[in-house]
């Protein structure tokens, strides 16, 4: 990692996705800088996460170091689509009247609508994030 920090997270970065006697885990994927990068960027640290979707780990580099976490984009849920509440909601955050320009509106109306999804969301189905979260982390111990 930069400037000779080792990395938090998993040590290995390649895996077989083998069960137990069958498994290869191996250090294969590492960030290389030269001296005058490491004095541009004095507190980058890196993490070593796991990667759902590929036999790699992620390497995920952070030029100003390991500060607070940063708060995660919205993403939109398939499964919100299953009944008509979504709809609604969106309907809700779209159609409140602002009064504000058509720029500012549309930015308005995409926060308020972002903002009743994440709330409904959580009471229909739960923190699902959390959990997914928790499954990762558990996976990181394995």
């Amino acid at each position: 990692m930069p400037n000779g920090n080792p990395p938090q997270g998993g040590t290995f970065t390649w895996s077989n996705q083998r069960c137990e006697d069958n498994s290869i885990l191996e250090k294969l994927d590492r960030t290389i800088v030269s001296p005058e990068w490491s004095s541009v960027f004095p507190k980058a640290s890196g993490i070593v996460d796991v990667s759902l979707a590929s036999d790699h780990a992620l390497i995920i580099l952070f030029l100003q170091g390991l500060g607070k976490k940063v708060k995660k984009g919205f993403k939109f849920e398939s499964k919100w689509l299953l009944g008509n509440e979504c709809f609604q909601k969106v309907k809700e955050g779209w159609n409140t009247p602002s009064p504000h320009g058509n720029f500012k509106m549309f930015g308005k109306n995409l926060n308020r609508t972002r903002t009743k999804l994440i709330k409904w969301s959580r009471v229909k189905f739960g923190r699902s994030r959390k959990s997914v979260d928790e499954m990762i982390e558990k996976i990181k111990m394995l």
